[in-house]
């Protein structure tokens, strides 16, 4: 009994300290301030970019396909493409994928993404797509993919926060 009545004289002293409007004045700037940082947070976490990839096999054709299933714009920032390690430029990214498949591959096209290119949510696209000749199973050119190509993608939201996407083997 003696600790409920120091704590309510606490509470009365406090109360006169302050005032019964401006206790209840700071009570509500706090809850004010509390809910402008957890919207502010939700916001954030709402139109965030989340770039994946998901490999492709239809009607003959085999592929990468890059998608940005994230609710928020990605802006692309680096798109470096590696064969074994190395970095390849952008003008000879076809070049190699022709040395690798120009004896198992009647088509094939590709797309290499430019810094400060936007990508909308629910945006995809294909980022290696081949179509295999009739000795070449699918499998196989998946297999030269993995064993050859490595993505590393960066890009951020509209916020400036940085994101990365690295498919490797």
């Amino acid at each position: 009994m003696e600790i409920l009545n120091t704590t309510l004289n606490f509470v009365a002293d406090v109360v006169n300290f302050f005032g019964g409007g401006n206790l209840t004045a700071v009570f509500a700037l706090f809850i004010s301030i509390y809910t402008v940082y957890a919207t502010r947070k939700h916001y954030r976490l709402s139109v965030r970019p989340v770039i994946t990839f998901r490999v492709d096999v239809r009607r003959g054709w085999v592929g990468i396909q890059l998608i940005n299933v994230g609710q928020g714009t990605a802006f692309i920032d680096r798109f470096d493409v590696y064969k074994k390690g190395k970095l390849i430029e952008i003008m000879s990214f076809g070049d190699e994928l022709k040395a690798d498949f120009i004896s198992s591959c009647e088509e094939y096209y590709y797309y290499y993404a430019k810094k400060g290119e936007a990508w909308q949510a629910g945006e995809s696209f294909n980022f290696i797509k081949l179509k295999p000749d009739e000795k070449t199973s699918r499998e196989d050119v998946m297999q030269i993919i993995h064993d050859n190509y490595t993505l590393d993608l960066n890009y951020k939201c509209i916020y400036g926060k940085q994101f990365n996407l690295k498919a490797h083997q």
